[in-house]
């Protein structure tokens, strides 16, 4: 077991705030709703929401553009990543699941689970050196709970999200907000992130909408099967090592139904992105790269043990699946 206080020196901050305190701390109506049967679903298709079906082709190249200007800012440092050791891949993966787990418990829409995600690559990306194993919950669920501010109506209370963590893992309301305010300040409070889940859905559009490659049931199945591509990829170390366009258009070209539907991909990534590298065949070669990481992932994504050697640590109030023992 850990000891149950730990030294200042574990937290990334020791400023005390209130900027980022609940005011009320009932857990979250959310965390009472039911769960729906997929585990790796958080929300539909924004495709045919209210306020996206009035964006039009031309505001949608628009914005597609101006993500690809800033998504720079919001891609983390792959190389210093590699740099603290394959451990911090493992830690990753094993806490990436415990985060999905938490947004489907409280009903997230997928953009704030691959905010949430962004957050914790940027802020591994940005350590001097390598993080202590105990340390990975703690930031993910505060990585959670700042995407959470971004996006969501129904916010938890730090103390429902400790909750969540389970009463054997060493930390409480503090140190969540404490870490939270750590990462904050790492990141300059950057948090309105460009993630492929940003850009999936404007791509999608356009293929429907500008290209009329795709009909309005087909964009429904492209877009579906592109998301269930990113959520097994988000887990991959490579994950890490492309933009978030070009992921998107990976996963809009894998899920793609016809080959005219790619062509139109293609020339859409050429269009925003023509002058980066080209591949023999005069692809993007980034894209291609990602495209061929991804086809290649494990079909069944991440997988973790059913049973764990210390039953007693597992809280509740977490699925079998989620691999917190692994902090304990």
């Amino acid at each position: 077991m850990f000891p149950t206080t730990h030294p200042s020196s574990i937290l990334c901050c020791s400023e005390n705030s209130t900027s980022l305190e609940n005011i009320d701390m009932e857990e979250s109506p959310r965390h009472h709703l039911g769960h729906g049967d997929d585990l790796g679903h958080f929300s539909g298709s924004p495709l045919d929401s209210a306020g996206f079906a009035s964006v039009s082709p031309q505001d949608c190249r628009d914005a597609l553009k101006a993500m690809q200007a800033k998504q720079g800012e919001f891609m983390p440092d792959a190389t210093k990543i590699g740099s603290h050791g394959c451990d911090t891949f493992t830690h990753r993966k094993k806490v990436l699941t415990c985060m999905a787990d938490l947004c489907q418990k409280l009903r997230f829409t997928d953009s704030t689970f691959f905010d949430a995600v962004n957050i914790l690559d940027r802020f591994l990306g940005a350590q001097t050196g390598k993080l202590e194993e105990v340390l990975f919950p703690l930031i993910g669920v505060a990585c959670v709970s700042i995407a959470s501010k971004m996006s969501e109506v129904a916010v938890p209370s730090l103390r429902s999200l400790q909750g969540y963590m389970g009463a054997d893992l060493p930390f409480n309301p503090g140190h969540i907000r404490k870490m939270e305010m750590g990462i904050l300040s790492t990141l300059e409070w950057k948090m309105a992130c460009v993630t492929p889940c940003t850009v999936l859905c404007y791509l999608v559009k356009m293929l429907r909408d500008s290209y009329d490659c795709i009909s309005a049931e087909e964009a429904k199945v492209t877009y579906s099967g592109s998301m269930t591509a990113l959520k097994k990829f988000v887990y991959s170390k490579e994950y890490v090592e492309y933009t978030a366009m070009e992921i998107a258009a990976a996963a809009v070209l894998r899920a793609s139904l016809s080959s005219h539907q790619e062509m139109c991909c293609h020339d859409l990534m050429m269009q925003l992105e023509g002058g980066k590298k080209r591949s023999h065949d005069g692809t993007l070669a980034n894209l291609c790269e990602c495209m061929t990481n991804m086809e290649s992932l494990d079909s069944m994504g991440p997988v973790y043990p059913q049973e764990y050697h210390n039953k007693r640590h597992i809280s509740r109030s977490l699925s079998p699946t989620t691999p917190l023992g692994y902090y304990l």
